[in-house]
């Protein structure tokens, strides 16, 4: 389905790409416009320049459980090495990913790091926070919010995404569908800021998913802790892991299949105000393994055309990019050349389809941010992004217990 979130920014633009994203557009499963029971925020920031307000509503007139996940990728969190040299070497930077015997570079440093916490909504209610700070278990306000202590964590240093997940009182996934929400991202200095509507999941029917052993002698049983996964026999342990299925049949509605973006070319003028526009894509990974295994590295394919549907770049082929955990990538980066700027596009608007390689291991979903400089006003706005078509085979991944 298409996105309802609308840019202020951009009254003309669904004029000028109505006809273009409309045509051919198949059936997707996630929404921006109405509730589910995974609720995924791709931006979240709090670096002390910027900050994030998150509203969560449980649109139910029953209680709603919630579990939710801050998948970091500041340099406040801890990295590991990508190399085997010696293997899950811990990191910072890049530089600190050096075999210490040979002096060789072991792969690079990945930042991604997951901290979670739960709490409970009473019907009908919303709850809010702002990132940087958190919330306490003991603050009833702003919303009915009873959590679990510690509450929200605060998050002073945070670049990354949120996933939050609707459970039962036991904190095992249910599909409630009750779940929506909004994120709002905010210029400390000058008050500006960017909303943008939660990406939201469809379970496909309302049972419990329960946690199962993976690996070892009791894989697939059911399980509570990873206790009830331990061998008897002298083979492998295995671990209690919850695995939701994003597969549109059985348990959650798929990922899309691809990404439409409507955009200025980089660098254009806003023809209202006079100013620049620089864009900013940020894309997180449908399939995560959220209990601190390994994190998903994926790689999407960027193809633009102009307002005229004319392909951009010296032949129009389409440029490759791979990122693991999260990407936040600006339209003038230097992988995306050739072609975003204004005078490869030949126009002031225009659409760009982001799409996983074929050998990709994980849909994605994303949200674009775009910063007006210059002219009469600067300003900031984001935009949620058209999706189109399904994805089944998507996972993800929990402890046992959530």
């Amino acid at each position: 389905m298409r996105v309802l979130k609308q840019n202020p920014w951009l009254p003309s633009l669904g004029v000028l790409l109505a006809a273009v994203v409309a045509g051919g557009v198949a059936r997707a499963d996630v929404t921006t416009d109405e509730p589910g029971s995974i609720v995924i925020f791709p931006k979240v920031i709090s670096d002390g320049t910027r900050d994030t307000l998150i509203q969560l509503t449980n649109t139910s007139t029953s209680a709603a459980h919630v579990h939710c996940v801050y998948i970091d990728t500041s340099t406040a969190s801890p990295g590991t090495c990508s190399g085997t040299t010696p293997p899950a070497e811990r990191c910072s930077i890049d530089a600190d990913c050096v075999d210490p015997a040979t002096g060789n570079q072991n792969g690079v440093c990945i930042i991604c790091q997951e901290s979670d916490f739960d709490f409970s909504l009473t019907p009908l209610q919303p709850t809010v926070w702002r990132v940087s700070t958190g919330r306490d278990s003991s603050d009833q306000s702003n919303g009915i919010f009873l959590s679990q202590p510690p509450g929200v964590p605060p998050k002073p240093l945070f670049l990354g995404e949120l996933k939050c997940f609707q459970t039962d009182i036991d904190g095992v996934p249910t599909g409630g569908n009750a779940l929506k929400g909004e994120a709002t991202l905010e210029n400390i200095d000058n008050g500006q800021i960017s909303e943008y509507n939660g990406i939201a999941i469809k379970a496909v029917n309302t049972t419990t998913v329960s946690p199962v052993c993976v690996g070892g002698q009791f894989d697939t049983l059911p399980c509570r802790t990873d206790t009830n996964c331990v061998h008897t026999t002298g083979t492998t342990d295995g671990v209690c892991r919850t695995i939701l299925l994003l597969d549109n049949t059985t348990q959650y509605n798929a990922c899309p299949t691809q990404l439409v973006v409507n955009h200025y070319s980089e660098g254009a003028e806003d023809p209202f105000t006079g100013a620049d526009v620089h864009s900013e894509l940020t894309l997180v990974p449908c399939t995560e393994d959220l209990a601190g295994a390994t994190a998903t590295s994926t790689t999407v394919r960027f193809a633009g055309f102009n307002e005229f549907e004319q392909p951009v770049g010296l032949t129009g082929l389409s440029k490759i990019v791979p990122f693991t955990c999260w990407l936040n990538i600006g339209l003038d980066d230097p992988r995306l050349t050739f072609g975003f700027d204004r005078s490869t596009f030949g126009s002031t608007f225009g659409k760009t389809r982001v799409l996983p390689t074929s050998n990709s291991m994980s849909g994605v979903l994303g949200v674009l941010e775009e910063f007006h400089q210059g002219g009469t006003r600067d300003a900031t706005a984001a935009v949620n992004l058209h999706v189109i078509g399904a994805r089944p085979g998507d996972t993800i991944t929990l402890p046992s217990g959530n």
